[in-house]
């Protein structure tokens, strides 16, 4: 089935090869931590291997305004590594989620929201501070002030309190330029697939006022078909 004019798919399918390179001459051991290097469960960061085209393919996505990203490969192969290095190429924000098999919909949009710390004003309430000073000694004449302020003070509440919705994560992102990386999206349900593609389609129509906002999704397949299961408005 093919992907709309709005998705593009990058393969990255394999792990890299391993090289082995000369033995260099007279080189200071350096103590590393090793849990620093071997990362095999989550984005390597020291031990990173440079991938000069599924550098370039992403990065050419992330130029094209409007476009949502697809990634898919082996698990293990360094997807995540990829998009959070790329990002970082480009001078790039993002938030992760990491998708599991029992995550709704809501829950994958909730923990963006999250991470966003997004709040909203949900009421004011009057506020009245009074301050009585006093200055002088018995017997002396006491003189006295009065400091009163009447104000109004808005209560705030997490953004998660209200209706969670793509349109306003992707305003939310948007103003802050940021990229929405979406890990394990193979995990999650069909439902929760379908409906998560209406919200990259969300995120493509809002380009047009926030052109530095998009949706990488990462989904361990062979294809991005297999990644996505072809839901009904793919």
């Amino acid at each position: 089935m093919p992907l709309p004019s709005w998705l593009r798919a990058c393969a990255f399918w394999k792990r890299p090869a391993v090289v082995t390179a000369p033995r260099p001459a007279a080189i200071e051991p350096t103590q590393i931590a090793l849990g620093t290097v071997f990362t095999p469960s989550t984005p390597a960061m020291q031990s990173y291997v440079p991938r000069p085209t599924p550098e370039y393919d992403l990065k050419s996505a992330l130029g094209q305004v409007g476009t949502q990203i697809v990634v898919f490969g082996e698990s293990g192969a360094g997807k995540s590594s990829l998009a959070i290095r790329v990002l970082a190429d480009v001078g790039r924000k993002y938030v992760i989620t990491r998708c599991t098999s029992d995550m709704s919909y809501d829950d994958v949009l909730r923990s963006a929201f999250h991470q966003l710390n997004v709040i909203t004003p949900t009421g004011e309430r009057r506020t009245d501070d009074r301050h009585v000073g006093a200055k002088g000694g018995v017997p002396s004449i006491v003189e006295g002030s009065l400091d009163w302020t009447v104000g109004q003070e808005k209560d705030f509440s997490p953004v998660v309190a209200a209706p969670v919705t793509a349109e306003y994560l992707a305003q939310q992102m948007g103003r802050r330029e940021m990229t929405w990386i979406i890990e394990d999206f193979h995990k999650v349900d069909r439902k929760t697939k379908t409906s998560l593609s209406h919200a990259l389609k969300v995120f493509s129509d809002s380009s047009t006022s926030y052109p530095k906002t998009a949706i990488i999704v990462l989904g361990a397949a062979d294809t991005s078909t297999e990644v996505w299961g072809s839901p009904a408005n793919m």
